[in-house]
């Protein structure tokens, strides 16, 4: 595993290769046991890519992790028996890479109070004698397991009885041998520091969290707002020029038949700025214009010879049509 990775998907899943292959993760409840069918060694190398794979990925992710760990459940279970178990043991995994991320990456360097870099690092452990901490220096080779541990609880997020192993083993790297005893008190105290600032970094991830959600939710607001304004802006357009019409010459006209002359020059509505100028009151008919439409409506239509056919002409064609006192 690289320096990159955030988690070690070995230990956390139970998924660990040997010099044979993989054996299958899934349970045999016939037998009452894990299954111990070999899987085959072809798939041995393309899991261990998919587990660096996975190492590497924030276990946040739960939409890519489940499907990287569901590739990986296909290679980890015997084709023969344990294939319907995929689904268990994707969600069975994405449990324990939950309670990974639990506890959020951290310095420990400035969270333990411990540098073995300095020239003078000394032991962590207290004195009684010289009521103080104690000043023996700690060895190179215990320098270099202390960086190395610290590098490792840095590098990636861990499980809360996975960092509890590795704060022990610091605790004897920087502690003298006089004071190893103390590591039991120091190991407790170096958790109440980690769950402190872990829960510093939670609220602050919430806080930013919530600002983004809130941004989103401001510019989905605003983006509705302004499609709302488009379509009412749209309907209005529509209906205001619903009445007019284009003559030939490009006038606009009413529905009536009656020109429109107060439009002061404007003959047509070719674009936005014309279509968004004010709108003005449609003019009435005149009172000769009403009775020469009345005159027109009232006049019957014309006869074949052209001639207007009259309310007599009518009253004639009937009667001879049908004479009196025949049936009609």
């Amino acid at each position: 595993m690289g320096a990159n990775t955030l988690w070690d998907p070995y230990d956390a899943l139970g998924v660990k290769p040997n010099d044979i292959g993989f054996t299958c993760v899934g349970f045999a409840r016939t037998r009452g046991r894990q299954c111990r069918n070999r899987i085959a060694i072809a798939n041995r190398d393309s899991a261990c890519m998919l587990l660096d794979s996975i190492a590497i990925t924030d276990p946040k992710l739960t939409v890519l992790l489940r499907k990287l760990l569901g590739r990986l459940a296909e290679m980890v279970l015997c084709k023969r028996w344990h294939q319907d178990q995929k689904n268990e043991m994707v969600d069975e995994w994405l449990r324990a890479a939950t309670a990974l991320a639990s506890i959020p990456r951290f310095d420990p360097y400035s969270t333990l109070d411990v540098d073995p870099d300095s020239r003078n690092f000394s032991c962590v452990g207290h004195s009684t004698r010289e009521r103080g901490r104690c000043g023996k220096l700690i060895s190179r080779e215990d320098r270099t397991d202390a960086r190395a541990l610290l590098d490792r609880i840095a590098a990636k997020s861990l499980s809360r009885s996975k960092l509890m192993s590795l704060l022990d083993r610091l605790a004897q790297a920087v502690l003298c041998r006089r004071h190893q005893g103390q590591a039991e008190d120091l190991v407790p105290e170096w958790m109440r520091e980690v769950d402190a600032v872990a829960a510093v970094i939670r609220r602050t991830a919430e806080e930013e969290s919530l600002r983004r959600r809130g941004r989103g939710a401001y510019r989905n607001r605003r983006q509705v707002k302004d499609e709302s304004e488009e379509s009412s802006e749209s309907s209005d357009d529509s209906d205001d020029y619903s009445d007019y019409s284009d003559n030939s010459d490009g006038r606009s006209t009413y529905f009536d038949g009656s020109r429109n002359d107060r439009f002061s020059g404007r003959t047509h509505f070719c674009c936005r700025h014309c279509a968004l100028a004010p709108i003005p009151e449609r003019r009435p008919l005149s009172s000769r214009s009403v009775q020469t439409h009345r005159r027109q409506l009232s006049d019957p239509p014309l006869g074949p010879s052209g001639a207007r056919q009259g309310a007599h002409v009518a009253q004639g064609r009937a009667r001879t049509e049908f004479p009196r006192g025949a049936r009609r």
